[in-house]
């Protein structure tokens, strides 16, 4: 179930959002959080030990990493996805993947299996706490005597920096660090970084995009339905 986390990370906008704060890896911690995940009684421990023979992850600093592999960059890049999908309702609502994918293989060998996003709110919320969590005392505002807008300035100058948000004048080391305020310098450089305090990770936290707009909603919306409309005509067309 990692594995398959990681692999459709690219369909979860929230998995994306930190796949792009953490240069494409995405925390174990942040994993873990997913109801499936806790089901299991997975641990980080688990985890780094199910995929230390992969070949589809990456393992770096607690992190995993989807390796684009040529057979991966070729489903990311279909366009005509939509023809392959099937919507299916009238399923018990209490059922798992497990019990699904067993009924669905009397019929086909289902790829990919996605439930509707009633819930998407409270997965994306319980998976931002576990962020919140993980990015105290990670966190820093930063102050430099010169403008800069190349990240590797910064990177350079600061040891352990994991991701710099140059909008936000932010940067996140890789590591907890017990100090409150430090003092960088280097030739003519000089930064100086405060850690931001819980309320002010927790504003930063919640700055990070919801899942989906209303207007994307919409569009998925009148997506699916045109498509459960093609599937029941088709239905009537085997039946006849």
């Amino acid at each position: 179930m990692t594995l398959n986390k990681i692999k459709n990370k690219l369909i979860d906008t929230f998995l994306k959002q930190q796949a792009l704060i953490n240069n494409g890896y995405i925390p174990i911690k942040t994993i873990l959080t997913f109801k499936k995940m806790r089901e299991l009684e997975a641990t980080e421990e688990k985890v780094i030990d199910s995929i230390k023979n992969s070949n589809v992850v990456e393992l770096k600093d607690g992190c995993l990493k989807k390796i684009e592999t040529d057979e991966f960059k070729s489903y990311i890049c279909e366009s005509d996805i939509d023809s392959r999908c099937l919507y299916i309702s009238g399923f018990d609502k209490n059922m798992n993947f497990e019990e699904l994918e067993n009924i669905l293989k009397s019929y086909m060998t289902p790829l990919l299996i996605r439930m509707r996003l009633e819930n998407e709110e409270k997965k994306v919320k319980e998976a931002k706490e576990a962020l919140k969590s993980d990015f105290l005392n990670k966190l820093f505002k930063y102050e430099i005597n010169k403008e800069v807008s190349d990240i590797a300035v910064i990177k350079n100058l600061v040891s352990d920096v994991a991701f710099v948000d140059l909008n936000e004048k932010v940067i996140r080391l890789k590591f907890s660090k017990d100090f409150e305020n430090k003092e960088y310098e280097k030739d003519d450089m000089k930064i100086n970084i405060t850690k931001l305090n819980k309320k002010e990770v927790e504003e930063y936290c919640n700055k990070i995009p919801k899942k989906n707009s209303n207007k994307d909603n919409k569009k998925k919306s009148e997506k699916l339905t045109k498509r459960t409309n093609e599937n029941e005509e088709n239905v009537k067309k085997i039946k006849n």
